[in-house]
């Protein structure tokens, strides 16, 4: 990515993204991604408001080039953890 640098990457928690920001690719210039705090307080907590506004702002964008085309989403393991004991 060219502004790789920009961004601050966390392994154990979420990440310090802000949703609206732009991170783009120097080897393909149609790939733009957006990348946010996480949505698991998807319907609670501001973030996940902002996730979810984002959303609903681009689904209503008229030209194609500023609507999203894929939602990339990564659960957090300890969120799956009631669903292990079942299986």
């Amino acid at each position: 990515m060219s502004n790789e640098r920009s961004q601050r990457v966390a392994h154990r928690s979420p990440g310090e993204h802000d949703v609206e920001k732009e991170i783009t690719s120097s080897h393909n210039d149609k790939f733009i991604l957006h990348d946010s705090e996480g949505v698991e307080d998807l319907h609670n907590g501001v973030n996940g408001r902002k996730v979810d506004d984002f959303i609903e702002r681009r689904r209503q964008e008229p030209e194609v080039k500023d609507q999203l085309h894929a939602i990339w989403y990564v659960p957090q393991l300890y969120l799956l953890a009631p669903f292990r004991s079942v299986v």
